[in-house]
């Protein structure tokens, strides 16, 4: 059986425009039968993320230059460590997400600063750059926005969030990243429509040529 970690990222939960792509490749994906899946969802708006602070930070760099770690950056580290776990340990990632402000929503943010540790899931020398330590896999951001920021829609440079996550998921894990994108969501009722439609064929098309 494979894990497919699904990590949401609205805070409208599944009334979520990326929500409902994601809901339909997941759904798809499982029907298609070639795998036995279980469907693991992490929604971001109810985990108590550890802290990035003072501790956290000394726990990363006494295990970044082999120093043992006091009973509190321990304690600090295994929170952090609990969640690369879950995510490294996954077959296939689902981030449903919507564009907030040319970028990623924060709960986000907070979640990759969590999860990208040296040792763990990189590691960086002078001479050769970032190299992953994890097993590469497919993820796939399934995103929403109020405008279209696509090739040839003439908005790309205001695109903060997409090829930001793209480049952090390669340099530092060394996956491959799919798009599934549900826009312009701006628009009315049948615009609406029209876009959800487009954003499943995207969906469709994908899970057919997933294996």
């Amino acid at each position: 059986m494979k894990t497919l970690l699904l990590i949401t990222c609205s805070p409208r939960e599944k009334q979520s425009y990326s929500y409902q792509v994601a809901e339909h490749f997941i759904q798809g994906l499982v029907a298609k039968g070639e795998n036995e899946w279980r469907v693991d969802t992490l929604n971001l708006w109810q985990q108590s993320l550890p802290e990035i602070d003072r501790v956290a930070s000394s726990a990363k760099y006494a295990v970044m230059s082999g120093m043992p770690l006091t009973a509190e950056e321990q304690s600090s580290w295994e929170g952090i460590e609990k969640h690369c776990r879950l995510f490294n340990n996954a077959d296939v990632i689902v981030i449903a997400l919507p564009m907030w402000n040319f970028g990623i929503p924060y709960v986000l943010k907070h979640y990759i600063d969590v999860i990208t540790q040296p040792g763990i899931c990189f590691k960086w020398t002078p001479e050769t750059g970032y190299t992953p330590l994890v097993t590469p896999k497919r993820c796939i951001l399934v995103s929403s926005s109020a405008a279209d920021y696509s090739t040839g829609s003439g908005n790309e440079l205001n695109d903060f969030c997409i090829p930001y996550l793209q480049r952090w998921l390669a340099v530092y894990f060394g996956h491959q990243v799919d798009h599934l994108c549900f826009a312009p969501t701006a628009q009315i009722n049948a615009g609406i429509d029209a876009a959800r439609e487009e954003a499943f064929d995207q969906a469709n098309t994908l899970i057919n040529t997933f294996y």
